[in-house]
């Protein structure tokens, strides 16, 4: 904390001048809401007097030190979306640009912007994908949004692995069973039947009786259908059983980004946007009470403070702040903070409090504006003119179009006379992204729900077994001999492991039938060729129907997996976004029904999906003609 300060306890103490000292009676949060609601009631009759209410929002928002009134901009945007449904076009622009003064940088504005031109111009779709874009780039920029967006992408990663993955081994058990059928049937001829309906009932059971964590511990099965797969079906089988083994910490990031999103991090984030957000501020002091050395909570708090007036509060605030920051974060945190400092010890008086704080803040960031700015503002209240000026050239030498501007305001209140600098993003995302991979109750609650009674270890622990034994396997591929079915009647037909998948594995008596044509009795031929045409027909209708079930399946059963297993991960993407546009964990803002951004994009989703379906299946109808 600067010496200067009251409590720095270093030799004489300053005190504090009433000449120096900048206005802190700012307007208050109920303040503004009791001006929206006089244009609400202004509304209906007199337009003029409601614009001009709308003016003083503006002004009392920037003299409160409110960055972004999110609820005032979201109500201006439905005023607009209704003044261009009557028609009024130029009145829904005018609204809509008032919704970003109130709230720069909210989504929504280029949402509504979007539906607008095509109000206006049903056929200027460039203009509406020129805005969709923005708003998709300010949903990237936004934190809250950002982190919740990387928490949705954790939590469709786990479900399209998931269901991908059990249309994997659903489609390799379907194009490998009579391999493995045949294979243990010559080992248990009697009894393999038994043992293939006892499997897969017990497969079914257990997870309704104890979800699916025991399935976990059979992972090693898989080593069963390695034998047969092909180099890019046990690719996707490895990375199948990677991600199961990791499954328990992806839960645990995916609980984390939520927190970060909807928790501490957030009102953080929120109260650094509005200091009369009550709710934010009450779950800010409650972090800070928890953990005295959280600075990032001291820095947002101590500012929050400044900005509704509560001087003293913020001077300690940011004096806790200032104290721990040096060791603990970047140059630009701590520049911030100073200069917030500062800024609290200017409004109170203290020249050489303030002087020394907007110094640490400018060596901390040379290229930082706002420092310079408010020393220019300090001397020149305190009558030091050629300090003054020097510091405005510094200033200006930076940006002189922002200094420019800031100069236009010379109301001396605390949130207008002098600039506020926020904490740096990187500083929150890091605090959200600290500690990702640590348990949480609810990551330990969501695994019991999965995976009943099972500890969590055991998913890595089957995954590195699982591994293992797939890489034993390799190694002994040149000693193994597999079964095959033939490709015509299903028969088995052995081959050797080391030469690698047959292309046209046939047996012994297909072979003497239809390849050497060797005479034989023609009753026997017929049977065969009965025998032939019927699994010929199983297999082509059999694909044409999963063909219509699923896209992608196709490939998954035919032997082409990656490109089944990323038609399968895009058909559950567009279908996510279809029933859930906004994502999983973020709450939509609804605006009317015939609110035009939201149909166009879910049309486009719409058509994505039909057409993944029609190219399945006309892959899966066109089939015999590939085989």
């Amino acid at each position: 904390m600067p010496a200067a300060a009251p409590e720095a306890g270093a030799g004489s103490v300053e005190v504090a001048d009433g000449s120096i000292a900048l206005d802190a009676g700012a307007r208050g949060y109920r303040d503004l809401i009791a001006l929206w609601h006089n244009r609400r009631a202004a509304l209906p009759d007199d337009a003029e007097g409601a614009a001009e209410q709308l003016e003083r929002i503006t002004r009392a928002a920037h003299e409160a030190g409110i960055r972004r009134l999110d609820p005032f901009g979201i109500a201006l945007l439905r005023e607009a979306e209704a003044a261009s449904a009557a028609g009024r076009h130029g009145e829904a622009a005018r609204l809509i640009d008032k919704a970003e003064q109130l709230a720069p940088g909210l989504p929504e504005i280029h949402d509504a912007r979007a539906s607008l031109a095509l109000d206006e111009a049903p056929w200027a779709v460039h203009s509406w994908t020129s805005h969709s874009i923005r708003g998709v780039l300010a949903r990237l920029d936004d934190f809250q949004r950002r982190l919740l967006l990387f928490g949705d992408l954790v939590l469709i990663g786990l479900l399209i692995a998931g269901l991908a993955g059990i249309l994997f081994i659903l489609a390799q058990l379907t194009r490998y069973a009579l391999h493995i059928f045949h294979d243990l049937g010559q080992s248990f001829p009697s009894t393999m039947r038994f043992v293939l309906l006892a499997a897969v009932l017990l497969v079914l059971a257990l997870p309704l009786i104890y979800g699916f964590g025991p399935l976990l511990l059979v992972f090693p099965v898989a080593g069963v259908l390695w034998n047969y797969q092909s180099t890019s079906e046990r690719a996707l089988t490895a990375t199948l059983v990677l991600l199961l083994g990791i499954s328990p910490w992806l839960l645990r990031v995916g609980d984390h980004l939520t927190e970060a999103g909807t928790g501490t991090s957030q009102a953080l984030h929120a109260l650094g946007l509005n200091a009369g957000d009550a709710r934010a501020m009450e779950s800010v002091e409650a972090a800070v009470a928890r953990d005295p050395d959280d600075w990032q909570a001291h820095a947002v708090l101590g500012l929050a403070y400044k900005r509704v007036g509560r001087l003293e509060d913020a001077r300690t605030t940011l004096g806790a702040a200032a104290g721990a920051v040096d060791d603990e974060s970047s140059e630009a945190s701590a520049a911030a903070i100073y200069n917030n400092l500062g800024n609290v010890l200017f409004a109170l008086g203290y020249e050489g409090g303030a002087e020394e704080a907007y110094q640490k803040a400018r060596r901390r960031a040379r290229d930082a504006p706002e420092p310079p700015f408010n020393l220019h503002r300090l001397y020149r209240r305190a009558g030091k003119a050629d300090e003054a000026e020097t510091a405005i050239q510094q200033a200006s030498a930076i940006d002189a179009q922002l200094i420019a501007a800031w100069s236009q305001d010379d109301d001396p209140s605390v949130n207008r006379y002098v600039i506020d600098m926020e904490l740096p993003a990187s500083a929150l995302i890091g605090r959200a992204m600290m500690d990702v991979l640590a348990d949480t109750p609810l990551a330990r609650r969501s695994w019991v729900v999965l995976a009943g009674p099972v500890p969590e270890m055991t998913a890595p622990l089957a995954a590195l077994v699982t591994l293992a034994l797939f890489a034993i396997l390799g190694r002994l591929r040149s000693r193994m001999r597999l079964t095959w079915p033939c490709v015509r009647c299903a028969r088995p037909a052995p081959h050797n492991m080391s030469g690698g998948p047959p292309a046209h594995p046939q047996c012994e008596q297909c072979v003497n039938l239809f390849v050497r044509n060797i005479p034989v009795d023609r009753r026997v031929r017929f049977q065969k060729e009965q025998t032939v045409a019927r699994y010929a027909s199983l297999r082509r209708w059999g694909t044409r129907g999963l063909g219509l079930l699923v896209p992608g399946t196709v490939d998954l059963v035919r032997g082409n997996p990656l490109r089944g297993a990323a038609m399968v991960a895009a058909t559950t993407v567009l279908a996510i976004w279809l029933i859930f546009p906004d994502g999983l964990l973020i709450e939509p803002v609804t605006f009317g029904a015939d609110h035009e951004a939201v149909p166009v994009g879910r049309y486009l989703l719409g058509v994505g999906l039909i057409g993944l379906w029609v190219g399945s299946a006309v892959r899966a109808v066109r089939w015999k003609e590939r085989a």
